[in-house]
């Protein structure tokens, strides 16, 4: 969810007024350590997430173009082990977002990044910004596509869900302004 669809970065950035880099941050405790110390202070972080450039549009696409397939759309995140209520605000960021999807059946909140790997499946496809879990999915016999940008996963999802001409240049267009 967080880096594909809500965008996490972003809002870390807004807060602090610093872009978020692992070779930039010093001091007594580690760079994590200082960032959930920072996102903690917030207490509704995920929940007031903003959206990611172009994800609504990809969202979109993928409703419209799995409508008519054997395709089944979900969301799936791993909890912040660093902030409890990460999963609670997660849930509430898609039931107001994307209500398109039932929560019980199409959203799975993981305690960890590692778990996702276990609903991997031939021809399951997980778009993902962290390379690890896209290694990890393929490994387990998915298909991972690693988010750069909306644009590029509307790309990617095309050429496996085939959507008619229009609906995908749509959607392109759409998620590039």
């Amino acid at each position: 969810m967080d880096g594909v669809l809500a965008d996490f970065d972003g809002e870390f950035t807004r807060i602090t007024g610093r872009k978020w880099d692992h070779n930039e941050w010093s001091g007594l405790r580690s760079p994590k350590e200082e960032k959930w110390e920072i996102i903690s202070k917030h207490p509704y972080f995920f929940r007031d997430l903003p959206w990611m450039r172009g994800a609504r549009s990809m969202v979109h696409f993928v409703a419209k173009t799995t409508d008519h397939t054997s395709y089944v759309p979900g969301i799936m995140s791993a909890a912040s082990n660093h902030i409890k209520a990460s999963a609670d605000q997660k849930r509430i960021w898609l039931n107001r977002e994307v209500p398109i999807l039932d929560d019980s059946k199409h959203v799975h909140i993981v305690a960890h990044r590692e778990e996702k790997a276990a609903f991997a499946r031939p021809g399951v496809i997980l778009v993902d910004d962290h390379k690890l879990n896209i290694e990890d999915w393929i490994a387990a016999g998915g298909i991972g596509i690693l988010f750069e940008s909306a644009v590029q996963v509307i790309d990617e999802l095309q050429t496996h869900l085939n959507a008619p001409e229009q609906q995908y240049l749509t959607a392109r267009f759409e998620a590039a302004i």
